[in-house]
This record gives structure tokens, C-alpha cells and sequence, in this order.
């Protein structure tokens, strides 16, 4: 929902009824709150996921529950739309980044899109991304959701150390898919994405994770906020 209003607690979990249902389950509640929260409204601030909280519970184990629902299939036919650039927004958002949108011009259906606001107001009526009526702002709402577009071949790192310094983005191959490339992101505002690759390289971003993948894909983005336009290298 966009603005659900006075139902806004009925969205989904509250705080404390999270609270309750890790305490009963033994479960780590910061844990939780960084898997499943982010979801929020003018009558509640922190809105849950039921189906992923449940899902957490039973088998007392974190994952990316949502991600596999059947609009998980659907959502790569979405991003591969492309509109106004989608994906490099979507990168972006990954990196902890937030997209303005008019959610007015969505046609309420699964099959007319006309512009990239249109699909990113549907991935907020899928749950995928959270919006901010205040700032108009959707965002990635948490970690669950942050793992949807590479949760079969990748684990995601933000913000990972590397000796000297921290790589904003790193996706290293999973075990059973070691053949892939492992990612570097770095991510820049009103620079250069080439400068971006730079600072990969002047920090020597690579050696922290060489022990872990073979073949390394550096990639460098650049946001111009006067221009409003991004710069991938």
C-alpha cells in the first residue's frame, strides 16, 4: 500500500508484536528488525513482513522468504523493461539510495507501464519497495528485499572492509556458482564513475576478496544530482 491510512497497523507486524514473537521463538530481534522491517506509514513507523516474520520463526532460521513467492519471477520481466534507466536505479537503491516518483500515473493493472514510476510504484504494491508519502521517495526497505536481484548466484555485502577502506558493494559467487564473476561496486555523487573505478584500485579493493572468487567485475557509478542522470563504467 501507499497510504493506507488508519489501517496503517494492520499492514503487516507491528514492533512489538515482532518483539513478542522473537522472544517466544527465541529469535534475535535486532536480527529480525534488520531482515524484515523498513516498511513504514504516518500511523506506524515500523511495519513487517507477516509471511517472511513466520517464515523466520518456524524453522528459526534468516533468509530471503519473499524473494521466493511467485512475483519474484514476474519482477525480472519488470526491471528488464528498462524504463528511463530502471536498472541503474535499482542499483543505486541497492546502495542504500532513495528514487522520487509520481505513483499517480500507475494504472492499478500488472500489464500497462508507460514509464519507469509506473513499475517502481508496482514494486511497492508487491512489497518490494518501501515508499515515503512524505518525500514521494521509494527505497529498499530492508535486507530480505535487497537480496532479490541476485539471491541465486550471490551473497551481498555493503559496505564491506577491505583493509583500507570499505567497498560499498561487493556480490560474491555462492559456492555452487564459483564460475560467475565477483562484483565491486563503488558508488559516487557529482564525480566520475571512472573515478569510482579509480578509488577501487588506489584502495585495493580487489585483495580482500581474492580468496574468494576467481574473475573480479569492477563497477563504478555516478550520480549527478544537477543533471539527475547516472553514470555507469
Amino acid at each position: 500500500m501507499m497510504n493506507p491510512g488508519i489501517f496503517a497497523p494492520y499492514v503487516g507486524f507491528t514492533e512489538n508484536e515482532v518483539k513478542a514473537l522473537c522472544q517466544r521463538y527465541h529469535m534475535d530481534f535486532l536480527e529480525t528488525e534488520r531482515w524484515y522491517d523498513g516498511y513504514q506509514f504516518r500511523r506506524a513507523a515500523h511495519v513487517y513482513s507477516p509471511k517472511s516474520v513466520v517464515d523466520a520463526m518456524l524453522p528459526e532460521e534468516f533468509d530471503s522468504y519473499w524473494s521466493q513467492t511467485e512475483t519474484y519471477e514476474a519482477l525480472k520481466i519488470y526491471i528488464d523493461m528498462n524504463f528511463d534507466n530502471l536498472k541503474d536505479t535499482i542499483v543505486l537503491m541497492l546502495g542504500g539510495l532513495r528514487c522520487k516518483i509520481n505513483p499517480r500515473t500507475f494504472q492499478n493493472d500488472m500489464t500497462t507501464f508507460q514509464s519507469k514510476d509506473d513499475v517502481l510504484t508496482l514494486l511497492v504494491h508487491l512489497g518490494y519497495l518501501a515508499y515515503d508519502i512524505e518525500s514521494k521517495e521509494v527505497f529498499i526497505p530492508n535486507q530480505e528485499v535487497a537480496y532479490f536481484s541476485a539471491r541465486t548466484y550471490y551473497i551481498f555485502i555493503r559496505e564491506m572492509p577491505t583493509g583500507r577502506g570499505f567497498a560499498d558493494i561487493v556480490f560474491l559467487p555462492r559456492k555452487n556458482h564459483l564460475q560467475k564473476p565477483a562484483i565491486i561496486a563503488e558508488l559516487k555523487w557529482d564525480k566520475t564513475a571512472e573515478c569510482a573505478i579509480a578509488q577501487i584500485k588506489r584502495q585495493q579493493y580487489v585483495k580482500s576478496i581474492q580468496d574468494f572468487a576467481g574473475k573480479i567485475l569492477l563497477v563504478g557509478i555516478n550520480y549527478d544530482k544537477k543533471r539527475k542522470n547516472i553514470n555507469v563504467s
